[in-house]
């Protein structure tokens, strides 16, 4: 089964006009390069995603926060729900 088989719009929520606002992704930058530089700890949490031949990775309290992270990356569009 595809993912996109799965995913039921009856369970979509729509009320409230969007109070749920995305995290809305305009660059990345390497992880080494964060880690390097102390914003993120070592072992923070992370939700880690393949795209596109890409590895996008996000701090699990940002996502427990927005819930929705969006971007593109490669000339393709990318969407994460947490």
């Amino acid at each position: 089964m595809t993912v996109t088989a799965a995913f039921d719009r009856k369970r979509v929520v729509t009320a409230g006009g969007g109070l749920i606002r995305p995290f809305r992704v305009k660059e990345t930058r390497p992880l080494s390069d964060v880690l390097k530089s102390g914003e993120i700890r070592g072992d923070a949490p992370v939700l880690v995603v393949e795209r596109t031949g890409a590895v996008i990775v996000l701090m699990t309290s940002q996502m427990s926060y927005y819930h929705v992270a969006q971007g593109e990356l490669s000339g393709k569009n990318w969407g994460v729900f947490f």
